[in-house]
């Protein structure tokens, strides 16, 4: 009898430690700005031509891009909040444990490809909210209003530290692929 009471309070904390998205705004023809209950990103559409974004230099160019939905960032939100828990409990001094005692203050971006199987992933760029990245350009040639540089284009940073971060997420299995840290010069 004690149990039931016990699984409805393990229900209510496991949702209430969820990720959930609570803003979506589209900003330009290929990118749309995500603000999540711990999360600030900008998810790019398969319009996007990410050319130099996905690690994966085996299947790399037959991959095909798709539109993350929503709920694909909410898997690949929970999924990287789980591994970095995991992983920093066991290796308290790693670049992981760093992503995650930092990982509020990151901001993402998100690009979802299919491999040739038909398996989904979605790459996140993480990095610190930091100086030019924020610099405000012009969101697309239809518009005049200004938005910051990273949610037009992929942020990439050589060396820069654990400030800056990759991630890739298997949608069906929720584990992650690949995660790699910037190094430092």
């Amino acid at each position: 009898m004690k149990i039931i009471p016990l699984l409805f309070l393990a229900f209510f904390v496991m949702r209430a430690s969820a990720q959930k998205i609570v803003h979506a705004e589209k900003v330009t023809d290929h990118s749309v700005h995500v603000i999540g209950n711990d999360f600030d990103g900008i998810i790019f559409s398969a319009a996007y031509k990410a050319e130099y974004a996905v690690y994966d230099t085996v299947t790399y160019r037959k991959n095909t891009w798709f539109d993350p939905s929503n709920g694909d960032i909410i898997v690949a939100e929970n999924s990287l909040l789980r591994y970095l828990k995991s992983y920093s409990a066991e290796h308290p001094k790693s670049s992981q444990a760093f992503v995650l005692a930092n990982l509020r203050k990151s901001k993402r971006q998100y690009i979802g490809y299919v491999v040739p199987n038909g398996d989904k992933f979605i790459y996140i760029n993480g990095f610190s909210d930091y100086g030019d990245l924020l610099e405000l350009v012009q969101g697309d040639k239809t518009s005049t209003k200004k938005i910051p540089r990273w949610y037009v284009d992929m942020v990439l940073v050589m060396d820069g530290g654990p400030s800056f971060w990759q991630v890739v997420i298997d949608l069906k299995t929720g584990e992650v692929t690949m995660f790699m840290a910037n190094g430092v010069a």
